[in-house]
């Protein structure tokens, strides 16, 4: 139990953008590009940039209880250009805060996908499915 008290304390703090994007050779914090090999294994990794350029952020788990991380107030709200999913599930993009204006859908295959041009920096919640 207090692991996953732990967890979602975590994912909490990286919702509300109170943790710093990963950049630069796979180290925390500073400024630089990342590339899709650098999303480690079981995580769905977001960046800003396509070609998993720019600041990346690493989806800690699946959404709990089903519910979309909202994104509103983070620094990805809005600057989703490229996804790499290495996690458990399909990630699946809104344009708005609560999962309701579905965009797409990036199945997890490993693969780095860039957005289509008209989903590009349109990203407001993210759900993952466990």
């Amino acid at each position: 139990m207090r692991k996953i008290l732990i967890t979602f304390a975590a994912m909490t703090f990286a919702v509300l953008g109170l943790a710093a994007p990963s950049s630069a050779a796979g180290s925390a914090g500073g400024a630089g590009l990342l590339a899709f090999g650098d999303c480690p294994s079981g995580y769905g990794c977001f960046w800003t940039g396509t070609n998993g350029g720019g600041s990346r952020w690493d989806a800690p788990h699946c959404s709990v209880g089903g519910f979309p991380f909202n994104l509103s107030g983070h620094w990805l709200d809005n600057n989703i250009e490229s996804v790499r999913n290495r996690g458990g599930g399909t990630i699946h993009l809104y344009s708005d805060y609560y999962g309701n204006d579905y965009m797409t859908s990036i199945v997890n295959n490993g693969q780095g996908v860039n957005l289509h041009s008209h989903h590009r920096n349109q990203a407001s919640s993210i759900r993952i499915d466990c």
